[in-house]
């Protein structure tokens, strides 16, 4: 017998008895993992494995499958807003049998809220906590979150909530974001990794102008 491994999107908010608006809304504040699909698209990209000592809580699920990669947050939240234009996905994660990758794509590839997808784990998981919830109404809970990724959630609204995607000079200096990571018990190195993930894709790199 032939099973899913992901859903669409809208599929997915169907069987979760809600809408892909809600759940874009939730994968951009971490509380739910959204995957795209972009199988069959020719694209370069560069995979930078992150070892078990560096990321001391990987999230359990399935193997991602070929063209399958998790989205960052602030995917998510272009494509809760902008649903119909194209985001340039330059970054995003893959995890498989050999561990947890950072990847980068260059040049970006462009994708819309109709390429993402559902893990099928990650709908068990929703559709339990739904189960559990019973008849009232909630959105998913963060007990699913480690603490490394609260973390980075938190990074992402203290450097990135107010900066203006137009004005370079308002984007936060790496060196800055690994410092205050450093201080939140990250070591070096998964904090460096950690302040290019956060970055949004219209995040400034390098030199700030006039500097």
């Amino acid at each position: 017998m032939i099973e899913r491994v992901y859903y669409e999107l809208e599929r997915a908010a169907e069987m979760l008895k809600t809408d892909s608006a809600t759940l874009l809304h939730a994968a951009g504040m971490g509380q739910v993992t959204l995957c795209v699909n972009i199988y069959g698209r020719a694209c370069g990209l560069e995979m930078d494995r992150l070892h078990d000592a560096e990321v001391p809580a990987l999230e359990q699920g399935e193997e991602m499958p070929d063209g399958v990669f998790e989205i960052f947050d602030d995917a998510a939240r272009f494509l809760e807003e902008y649903p119909d234009e194209d985001h340039e996905l330059s970054e995003a994660g893959k995890l498989d049998h050999r561990g947890w990758w950072h990847v980068s794509f260059d040049p970006p590839v462009p994708i819309r809220a109709t390429d993402i997808v559902l893990m099928k784990s990650e709908l068990a998981r929703l559709k339990t906590q739904r189960e559990k919830a019973g008849a009232t109404e909630r959105q998913p809970d963060r007990t699913h979150v480690s603490d490394w990724l609260a973390l980075l959630n938190q990074a992402s609204r203290k450097w990135w909530a107010n900066a203006d995607r137009c004005d370079p000079t308002t984007h936060p200096a790496k060196s800055d974001v690994v410092a205050w990571l450093v201080d939140g018990g990250m070591n070096e190195s998964l904090a460096k990794h950690a302040a290019t993930i956060i970055r949004p894709a219209w995040g400034h790199v390098g030199r700030k102008p006039g500097v």
